[in-house]
Parts: C-alpha cells; sequence; structure tokens
C-alpha cells in the first residue's frame, strides 16, 4: 500500500502538469522546477532513511511519512504561486522516499532468511509503485470528467494517505536482523598478481589489481555497490523523466488529445508494472546477475531506437496521404 501511494503521488505530477501551468500562469519550463524539486526531496529522504530507522521504529516512520504526504499533497490544488507547490513536492518527494526505503527494509526484514524468495518478494512489493502510476493519469481523467477540476486528484491521494498511516500505526513492525560479526583480520596479499576478476586474491579478499582497498566491505561498496548506484540513478532517472514529460510531449508535440495522453502514460507504467510481476517467479529461480545483464542489454537496444525520427516520418506520411486524398 506505501508503494502504491508514492507511486501516485509522485507520478500524479506529470499528467497534471498542464493543469498546473494554467493554474499557475507559468511556463512548461518552469512546472519542470516542480519535478526538480521532488527529486531533490526524494533523494534526501532516501539518504536520511539509514540513520532516521537508527532511532525510530519503521512502522512510525512510515506513518509520519504518509502524515507529510497527506498534509503537502492536499495543499497543493490551493497554492497560488510556484514556490508554494515546489516546497509542498520538496516535502512529498522527501517522505516519498522515505517512506519506499523504510517499506523496502521492513521486506527483508521480514523475510530474512528466505535468500530464494526475497528477491521474488520484493520484485512483488515493488510492482505496486508503477500500479500507482498506471492509476495516475486515469484518476486525472476522473477527477477532469466527474469534478471539472484535475487539481482534485491531489486532494483524493492526500485522503488515500490516511490508509496506509494507520495501518502503519495498528501492525506490528517485524524484528530487525542481529547484528553481523566482527569480521577477522584478513592475512596480507601479494603485490602485483590480478586474478581474471581483477582481484589479487581469492574471493572473500579486498585488493582491486594490486591496490588495497582496507578491507572486504570496502572492496564490495566499490566494485558492486556504486556501479549498481550508479545504473540505478541512471536507470530511475530515466524512467521518471519520461513519465512526467511524456504526457506533455504527446499533448504539445505528438498532437494527441488529453485522453490519448492519459492513456500512453497509463500504458507505461502498465508496462512496468507487467515487466515487475513477470521477474518475479524468475527472482525465485534465477540469480540476480541472470536478470540484470539480459535486461539492461535489452534496455539499451531499445532506447537506441530514433523514436523521434520514425514519428516525424509517420506525421509527414499521414500529411502526405492526406494532400493526395
Amino acid at each position: 500500500m506505501v508503494l502504491l501511494l508514492t507511486g501516485l503521488a509522485i507520478n500524479i505530477l506529470g499528467p497534471t502538469g498542464p493543469a498546473l501551468m494554467h493554474h499557475l500562469s507559468r511556463s512548461p519550463h518552469d512546472v519542470g522546477l516542480i519535478f526538480s524539486a521532488e527529486g531533490l526531496g526524494s533523494f534526501c529522504g532516501s539518504a536520511l532513511a539509514g540513520s532516521i530507522l537508527s532511532r525510530f521504529s519503521p512502522h512510525s516512520v512510515v506513518s509520519a511519512a504518509c502524515a507529510l504526504l497527506f498534509v503537502s499533497l492536499g495543499v497543493v490544488p490551493s497554492c497560488s504561486a510556484l514556490s508554494q507547490v515546489m516546497l509542498m513536492y520538496l516535502c512529498a518527494g522527501a517522505a516519498a522516499g522515505l517512506a519506499n526505503t523504510t517499506a523496502n527494509t521492513m521486506v527483508t526484514w521480514a523475510w530474512r532468511g528466505s535468500a530464494g524468495r526475497l528477491g521474488a518478494v520484493l520484485n512483488f512489493v515493488n510492482a505496486c509503485f508503477p500500479l500507482g502510476g498506471t492509476a495516475a493519469p486515469l484518476l486525472l481523467l476522473l477527477c477532469g470528467q466527474r469534478i471539472g477540476n484535475p487539481l482534485v486528484a491531489f486532494s483524493l491521494i492526500a485522503v488515500l494517505a490516511l490508509l496506509p498511516m494507520t495501518g502503519a500505526a495498528l501492525l506490528q513492525t517485524p524484528a530487525p536482523p542481529p547484528p553481523p560479526p566482527l569480521e577477522p583480520p584478513s592475512p596480507p596479499k601479494r603485490r602485483g598478481s590480478c586474478d581474471t576478476l581483477g582481484s589479487s586474491s581469492a574471493v572473500g579478499g579486498s585488493s582491486l589489481c594490486g591496490i588495497d582497498l582496507g578491507s572486504r566491505p570496502a572492496y564490495v561498496r566499490w566494485t558492486v555497490l556504486a556501479p549498481l548506484l550508479v545504473t540505478i540513478w541512471l536507470c530511475i532517472g530515466a524512467e521518471i523523466a519520461y513519465a512526467a514529460w511524456v504526457y506533455s510531449y504527446a499533448t504539445h508535440q505528438a498532437g494527441m488529445g488529453s485522453h490519448q495522453a492519459a492513456y500512453l502514460t497509463s500504458l507505461y507504467w502498465s508496462a512496468f508494472t507487467v515487466a515487475r510481476l513477470g521477474a518475479t517467479p524468475l527472482a525465485a529461480c534465477v540469480t540476480p546477475g541472470a536478470i540484470l545483464v539480459p535486461a539492461m542489454a535489452l534496455e539499451v537496444l531499445l532506447t537506441s531506437y530514433p523514436y523521434e525520427q520514425a514519428l516525424v516520418s509517420l506525421r509527414l506520411k499521414k500529411k502526405i496521404d492526406a494532400e493526395v486524398c
């Protein structure tokens, strides 16, 4: 429920971009600053999650984050200045980042010791985020048609934040794992020899091509965690940026109506949901690397296709066909 809420809260911003431009009398460039504020808030919330969770219980953190989402999103329709909306979405991004990180942390606590199932459960839980992104543009259409004001979608999502806030206050927090045992001192290593994996020692060493990184955890941080963080940073950034601007691009550049643009955004997030659910049984059977490497290769192949050129050619063909007729 937490990731469904944050998927709604973050991804409603893209489809409501044109409505916010009209409401605030601002340009698309100005509204883009709201996306930057949300991203900054999400980064800060995720970065501070570790220190916050070391002092407070996860369920109290989730309740506080949902309460912050309730306030910040509920105020957005009444904001009359761009700076006010930016401030509200800075808070909403921080709450979403903190809530997502806390929810994923609790999943790892609850399913620790089940390495074969933990990856599947994480995939299944995180499928709720794109599910929220799928519902966000449809909620926008509903508010525009039934109420006449698409900005009411922010208020509805704010009210929805009360559900996980109440549930987190009533449920029992899973127990954190015990602290890991102290690392034994590493034996001295020979200099000047590198194996095929780039380490100068067998598995368990702390050197990289003769450079001693100090400890095995430091070696893992630089050779495993750092590349993964860069990959996630680029992939998530591209994912959110596309979802944020595809609605405005479809309506202003591709000539689509608001309904078609909303369905396009919903279809985009639906593909993410299907992929997450499809990866759930795979994560229970194969290693993460067996999923990650082919997925990244496929992503590079698909993103290298000249979609813009194909769209221009299609529009030109339609124009020629119309002139001929």
